[in-house]
Parts: C-alpha cells; structure tokens; sequence
C-alpha cells in the first residue's frame, strides 16, 4: 500500500487556510466531510480551546510577540462552530497491523501538539517518543520542516553503582555489575512539513509519499504564487509575521525547541 501524507491536512487546522481569503474558507458551509486522517495541531487546540496562545515557547519577549501576532489574529476571525469542530480532533490517529507495522500521526509528538520532533533530536528522544505512541512508523508535523530517520541497534545499558554497593559486593568477592545491551526494535519517524506554511529554507510546500511494503519514504517539494500569496495577505491587513514567514521559508521568532528522553 502507498499513501500521501501531509500532517498539516488542507481542510482542518486554522493556520492551513487560504490566505487569500480569510481563515474559515477551509470549512465549507453545510458539506463538510472530515479527511481520513485529521489530527489536532497546536493551533487547534489553541484556538479550538479558547487558549491565550498554541503552547509554543518563545525565547524572548520580542519573538513572543511576532510570534503571536498571527495567532491572535486567527483567533479573533474563527467562528464558534469551527472552534467546536477543532475542539473535536483527535490527538492522533492510528493505523495497526500495516505491512510496516503499527503507524501512529499526530502534529507535534505523542507527548504533546507542541512538542517539536526535528532532524537534529537525538536517536535516544525519538525512540522513545516512538515506543511511548506504541508505534513502529511515526508521522508528525509542527516542525514546517520534513525529515524521515531510521533508528535501530544496540542500546547499551549500565548500572552506576555506588560505594556501599561496590564494598559489598568485594566483600562478597562478586565482579562488578556489567552493562546489558538491549537489541531495539526499528522506529521510522517522518516529518511531512508543511503545505500552507513550508519553514524549510524555501518556499515550496512539502508532503510525503510513503510506501508500507518497501518502507521507503519520498519527500515531495510542489511551488505555488508565493508572491503573490503574500500581496493578497497584505491586501487582507493579515500581520507581517505572517508574509514574512511565507516569503522566508523559516520561522523568524526564536523559540525553546530542546527536548529531553522521559524514559
């Protein structure tokens, strides 16, 4: 089986609108029929919840500021029922026994929506975020950036032991405890990017193509009018932050991205 996927899916979270044309555009009248997959993004909950902001955490009071700019300008033109409509989302989908193994989607991570997962995590994080969502293949997004790693191997574990416990164990004439090694089960982690909002360094929005026999994953690049996106965004009086961005290709405002293993 082969299926494309966008996380950031065209028809549900607020920030994946048509800029053109406002927010609720996504959401048409009285036919609305939910996508397949439709999981809950940061601004969805944010914006579905009635939240100050979408759980980001930015590292100055500056980049606070920028950031939720476009934020708070989405917040104020969605409509009660699309807030109920993105207060309904799951947190993540789930498809088991595929040719691949047990695939899970969610936005951010199987922890948090703004939890980011990136190229540059360690193999330690996103294994263990991948074993806590009991999947094999894990799908995410909230990064704008697409990225697919294979983590598999030998984890070596060792026991520190302490100076009562090294006495003892001399006194008993036992050997010091020697470290276990644990064959780990293959994770894939993929990142599909963004359609509505690419942060990779250019401005192409992004999908994947991903093929549950062969494992193999394919990251697709598609250009569309950007500039021309951006003058109708000014047209509408959307905030900079928001055109700035789409033009760039990257986020502007500095946020706090590290993560650490919970395990």
């Amino acid at each position: 089986m082969e299926f494309s996927l966008s996380v950031r899916l065209r028809r549900c979270p607020p920030r994946n609108w048509d800029f053109q044309r406002g927010p609720t555009s996504i959401w048409p009248s009285r036919e609305f029929v939910p996508l397949p997959i439709s999981v809950e993004g940061c601004w969805d909950e944010g914006i579905g919840h009635k939240r100050a902001d979408c759980g980001c955490k930015f590292i100055t009071e500056e980049d606070a500021t920028h950031g939720d700019a476009a934020f708070v300008w989405t917040h104020r033109r969605v409509r009660r029922e699309h807030r109920l409509f993105l207060r309904d989302l799951p947190f993540g989908c789930r498809e088991a026994a595929t040719a691949a193994g047990d695939l899970l989607y969610v936005h951010g991570s199987p922890k948090s929506t703004s939890e980011y997962l990136a190229e540059s995590t360690h193999d330690v994080v996103l294994l263990e975020r991948a074993a806590t969502g009991g999947c094999d293949v894990l799908f995410c997004g909230h990064t704008h950036v697409p990225f697919a790693r294979r983590i598999d191997g030998v984890l070596r574990v060792r026991a520190e032991a302490g100076v009562k416990d090294g006495i003892q164990r001399a006194l008993a004439g036992k050997s010091a405890a020697r470290p276990g090694e644990i064959q780990l089960r293959p994770k894939l982690i993929i990142n599909a990017g963004s359609v509505g909002e690419p942060r990779h360094g250019g401005t192409e929005a992004t999908y994947v193509i991903f093929n549950t026999g062969t494992q193999a994953v394919e990251i697709r690049r598609v250009s569309y009018p950007v500039a021309e996106t951006a003058r109708a965004m000014r047209k509408r009086g959307l905030p900079d932050a928001f055109t700035e961005r789409l033009l760039a290709g990257r986020e502007l405002a500095g946020k706090h991205k590290k993560i650490t293993c919970a395990c």
